[in-house]
């Protein structure tokens, strides 16, 4: 019959049909696990903050431990040069991917199966969601792939400059200091968009050892 003459009808055959449902409920029942990742991180995320104390002016007057015995005054933004710094030393290419990379990720992997040991290839959304699972200190294989779920949950939900705020405000920078903004007040006692760039690199230079690294050091 020629379907220029009005008189055709397209139909799916079944077997498609059903395939096509599959796909639907798998894509649904993936972004509803998604969602529960992301949510439980960003519960925990909250339940780090310190309790801070601040005159009506806004001004500092104290801040309390949080579950960690660390000091974590959380912001809401952070000075744009700084994270353009962050973002190049700790994932250049952060911008551009859904949470893990899969040149360094494949790299990664090859070490592991050829010494054991997990390599390098954590991105800052994967570095987000160690600090907030409490995986620093226990770099295994399964623990990675974990994270790497938590990522790409976050990533889907989360924007871009969120994720790296999050960052800023829990990554460990040693003496009990959690956070760029609470690192700046305790190292230099300045607010970090007050910085020079020299305290500013200091401060990035702390992230890859905060005991030895540190400003005191």
């Amino acid at each position: 019959m020629n379907p220029l003459h009005g008189n055709f009808k397209f139909t799916l055959k079944p077997r498609v049909v059903k395939t096509l449902w599959s796909l639907v409920i798998v894509f649904l029942l993936l972004l509803s696990l998604f969602y529960c990742l992301a949510t439980k991180l960003l519960l925990t995320y909250k339940s780090f903050e310190s309790v801070v104390i601040t005159d009506r002016k806004g001004t500092l007057i104290a801040i309390k431990p949080n579950s960690k015995g660390n000091y974590a005054h959380y912001k809401t933004t952070f000075p744009k040069y700084f994270g353009e710094m962050l973002v190049v030393k700790e994932d250049r290419y952060f911008y551009y991917h859904p949470g893990l990379n899969p040149v360094s990720s494949l790299r990664a992997l090859v070490v592991y199966f050829k010494t054991g040991t997990p390599g390098a290839s954590s991105t800052i959304t994967q570095q987000l969601v160690k600090n907030l699972l409490g995986n620093e200190q226990d770099r295994t294989f399964k623990n990675k792939l974990t994270e790497t779920f938590y990522a790409l949950a976050l990533e889907i939900f989360l924007s871009k400059e969120q994720i790296l705020t999050m960052y800023g405000n829990t990554v460990y920078m040693g003496n009990g200091i959690q956070g760029f903004e609470g690192a700046a007040g305790g190292y230099f006692a300045k607010e970090l968009n007050k910085l020079n760039d020299t305290e500013a690199l200091s401060l990035l230079a702390t992230v890859s050892s905060p005991s030895k690294l540190n400003p005191w050091k």
